[in-house]
């Protein structure tokens, strides 16, 4: 694949494009905002206990640009900033992920239109990685692999079990409503016998 410095534009997006969902999910969807949270927790951890255990790097970056201009400036101090160590899985494939997820999962974004967005995002997000060989193939698919397994976790078992609770709890809700209906019919209808039996009395 070859080099092309203008993906540094969607590279530098991707923090933005996290930023925004920790933002959005914080402040009008909790439930979205603690599963993005727990996502991100155990695959961030995962992937950090995977370099402690087996560190990795790169060497496809290149060692100089075949033109200068103000993409291959702010490569440049990417590259310096950036290393190239500890980069199978991508963490910034992840964290991607993490944000498609959680968009897909909140209902503020069910449209089609909203949907389409993020995951064009995501993938020149996750394209930008590679042209600015900031990452490999292979680092993308350990990074999918990875949260494939903690999306299987979070959001589908840890979500059935949030709908059952929440189902539990509107059953419960509708039950007491119900029962307290009656009884307050009955107390009024009873009410009711007792006065029309003192006024026969009198």
């Amino acid at each position: 694949i070859t080099f092309c410095e203008y993906f540094v534009f969607p590279y530098i997006f991707s923090f933005i494009f996290l930023a925004g969902m920790v933002v959005y999910s914080l402040l009008w969807d909790i439930p979205v905002f603690k599963k993005y949270m727990w996502f991100t927790i155990i695959s961030y951890g995962m992937t950090l206990l995977i370099y402690i255990i087996y560190p990795s790097q790169q060497l496809l970056r290149p060692v100089s640009f075949c033109h200068e201009n103000l993409f291959t400036q702010i490569v440049t101090r990417l590259y310096a900033s950036d290393t190239n160590t500890n980069v199978c899985p991508s963490l910034h494939v992840t964290g991607t992920i993490a944000v498609v997820l959680a968009a897909w999962d909140s209902k503020k974004f069910h449209t089609r239109g909203w949907r389409t967005a993020f995951c064009t995002a995501a993938v020149l997000i996750i394209a930008s990685t590679v042209f600015l060989k900031q990452h490999s193939a292979l680092d993308i698919f350990w990074s999918f692999l990875l949260c494939t397994v903690i999306y299987l976790v979070v959001f589908r078992l840890c979500g059935l079990c949030s709908d059952k609770r929440q189902k539990k709890n509107e059953k419960s809700r509708a039950a007491s409503q119900s029962g307290a209906t009656p009884g307050s019919e009955n107390e009024r209808s009873a009410q009711q016998n007792a006065q029309h039996a003192q006024e026969g009395s009198v």
